[in-house]
């Protein structure tokens, strides 16, 4: 079994019985691979970052038509190697030659995984300015996919605790992002219900 199939099997199920649990697994398992494959490919961090942002989007939108997929993963690489080549394609007809459009590279960007660390580091520092159970609750929210009455038992609350205590951290997350420069991705990955 490869080590995708547990995640993919995960976002199946969710795609089926809670539907935002599902998308934000999908960006969570996938992004990352997604973003470094596309930056190898078109070098340039903005345009890969905005062609995994339609991948992912047209997959959620479309997801009813998707349940079926069984190897998620490689329909989300699929999905962006088609994107990659419509991008050559397009920019041949300007400028450059087609064969851009089938040069795959075998190395990976050091600027994308540069700036993919860079950013995770804001990210955990921003998680490192809430309080300690604030921080729980947005973990056990957003990385360990619990509900929120689930959240609300495990810490011994209230689920209006654990909702009051969402708010804040994603409040203060985003002014934090924002007043770093990390907004983009980052932003609407913290803020996906």
């Amino acid at each position: 079994m490869r080590p995708t199939d547990h995640a993919d099997n995960r976002i199946a199920k969710y795609l089926k019985e809670d539907e935002g649990k599902a998308f934000d697994l999908l960006f969570r398992e996938y992004f990352h691979k997604l973003f470094l494959f596309a930056c190898k490919h078109l070098r340039d961090e903005h345009k890969a970052e905005d062609l995994i942002m339609d991948v992912m989007l047209n997959f959620w939108e479309r997801r009813t038509q998707f349940l079926a997929v069984e190897n998620i993963e490689a329909f989300l690489y699929q999905s962006v190697r088609n994107k990659i080549v419509d991008h050559y394609r397009k920019k041949s007809l300007q400028t450059e030659p087609i064969e851009e459009a089938t040069h795959l590279s075998s190395s990976f960007s050091t600027d994308a995984q540069a700036h993919f660390k860079d950013t995770k580091k804001i990210y955990c520092e921003a998680l490192g300015q809430l309080s300690e159970q604030r921080r729980k609750v947005f973990e056990l929210r957003r990385h360990e996919f619990l509900s929120v009455s689930e959240v609300a038992q495990k810490l011994n609350i209230s689920s209006k605790t654990v909702e009051n205590h969402m708010t804040a951290a994603l409040n203060f997350l985003k002014q934090y992002l924002k007043k770093t420069g990390v907004a983009g991705i980052l932003l609407f990955l913290i803020t996906i219900k």
